[in-house]
């Protein structure tokens, strides 16, 4: 009896298909075959190549070696097993493959990150299940590169995608973005985020600002050097003491260099107004509540002492402490005295729900402010503070 183009040899063939794919395509070792109601003689054909009895077995072993001979055999064909079945793929040999690349990607990714804060953060990285699948489309090496450059200065998200990427798209949505914002959020102890909102807090965080024309510092008195047209710009509004609201983009495009022995840093604009009414000069920079990445990246360049100070409210506090940090900045009237006193001079509000902190640069303040539960706004002290301009 012939078996070609049997169900029962179709059955055996694709069994042995699958063995030999997983053993390298040698034609070496055994495979199991249960019975099937689709092949019903299959315990016939076992018997035609093994020269077994297998009635009533419910599963049949048979060799690749003995498959092989009965097919190479001129009455079944005379094809042996490798040829009947036509292409096949190694699937360890695959596996191997996949399992190097997944090593060299992995091995780019560390040595992207390698010296850098994020270093321990390769496998929160690299944690999803497709990492093959991020690495062959370059996903997981474009994240370390974003990564490797972060923290930044006020960088615009574009710019660092450029940078970073090559594509300046590439943070705007996708496996790439994904994969940054997971290890950025894991680096703060924060859920990942979902909202646009979330998403443009956490790059901010890390000095990267998702638009860069949003992103502002008002300014007055302020001088500069250079020759280009934002400095000069800046330079014709000094004269005649008028207000300049900065962007992102403009102090990425034309950065520059605040050449000032002394620059006073406010929180409030009303300390601007003040000031231009009092016609005084002396270069003055208004945050307008939390410092943006324009303010910051304006102050990067100054050379001279910063005096800073904001809201006696926990916010300002912790604005004041990061200035000095980062910029070296002297406090200005943020002391304790000066809290007492605003505090003394007519009814202040209770602070708002907020996480208290610590003013080391005078201890005391902090406790007094805990102790009062009020916040003084700088609105209150803008007579001290135009004394101080002056």
């Amino acid at each position: 009896m012939s078996w070609i183009g049997t169900s029962e040899l179709e059955l055996v063939l694709r069994r042995a298909r699958a063995r030999l794919q997983r053993n390298g395509l040698r034609v070496e070792g055994d495979f199991a075959v249960k019975a099937a109601a689709e092949a019903p003689d299959l315990h016939r054909l076992y018997q035609a190549i093994t020269g077994r009895s297998a009635v009533g077995a419910k599963t049949m072993t048979f060799s690749l070696g003995g498959l092989n001979t009965f097919l190479s055999s001129p009455l079944n064909g005379g094809v042996g097993l490798l040829e009947t079945l036509g292409p096949l793929v190694d699937r360890s040999a695959e596996k191997a493959s996949a399992l190097a690349e997944l090593e060299g990607g992995l091995a780019e990714v560390e040595a992207l990150l390698a010296g850098s804060r994020w270093a321990s953060y390769v496998e929160v990285l690299a944690g999803e299940r497709n990492r093959l699948g991020l690495i062959k489309s370059g996903a997981l090496r474009d994240a370390a590169a974003v990564l490797a450059r972060l923290p930044a200065s006020g960088v615009p998200l574009t710019q660092l995608a450029t940078d970073a990427t090559g594509n300046s798209k590439s943070l705007g949505e996708g496996a790439v973005r994904r994969l940054v914002l997971r290890v950025l959020a894991a680096d703060l102890d924060v859920p990942e985020p979902t909202t646009t909102a979330q998403r443009k807090e956490l790059w901010a965080h890390f000095g990267v600002a998702v638009d860069a024309v949003s992103s502002t510092v008002l300014v007055v008195g302020l001088r500069t050097v250079g020759d280009h047209p934002l400095a000069r710009f800046l330079n014709a509004s000094a004269d005649i003491g008028g207000p300049v609201a900065l962007t992102l983009a403009q102090l990425t495009r034309w950065p520059l260099v605040v050449d000032a022995p002394h620059i006073y840093v406010c929180e409030n604009p009303a300390v601007v107004s003040a000031a231009m009414l009092s016609k005084i000069s002396c270069p003055l920079v208004c945050t307008q509540g939390q410092p943006s990445m324009a303010a910051n990246a304006l102050l990067a360049k100054a050379t001279g002492t910063i005096h800073w100070r904001g809201d006696f409210d926990w916010t300002g506090l912790r604005t004041t402490a990061k200035a000095i940090q980062q910029f070296g900045a002297t406090p200005w009237r943020m002391d304790t005295a000066t809290y007492l006193s605003g505090l003394g001079a007519g009814e202040s509000e209770a602070f708002k729900k907020d996480r208290p902190c610590e003013s080391p640069w005078d201890p005391t303040l902090a406790a007094e402010m805990r102790h009062a539960g009020r916040a003084v706004m700088e609105e209150r002290l803008i007579d001290v503070l135009l004394d101080d301009l002056r």
